[in-house]
């Protein structure tokens, strides 16, 4: 993850006694979650690696979902 849910940063845990499975809904969407650079000093080349990286991520996400649903096809 890129940062933890709220209710697991420290401070929550410490003040709030919240622990990791009191909101798995939240955690759930936090494991899923990604965090792209956004500063305006990004350079183009900077841009294009982001989102050649971000394509690659999406393209393997795609073949796996495939591959899972032809696994689970029983033609």
């Amino acid at each position: 993850n890129y940062f933890a849910p709220i209710h697991l940063q420290p401070f929550y845990r410490e003040s709030h006694r919240t622990r990791e499975g009191m909101l798995p809904i939240t955690e759930a969407v936090g494991a899923r979650t990604i965090a792209l650079p956004f500063y305006n000093r990004l350079h183009r080349d900077q841009v294009d690696r982001v989102a050649e990286a971000l394509a690659g991520a999406i393209d393997r996400v795609r073949e796996a979902r495939h591959d899972q649903a032809c696994a689970m096809d029983p033609r």
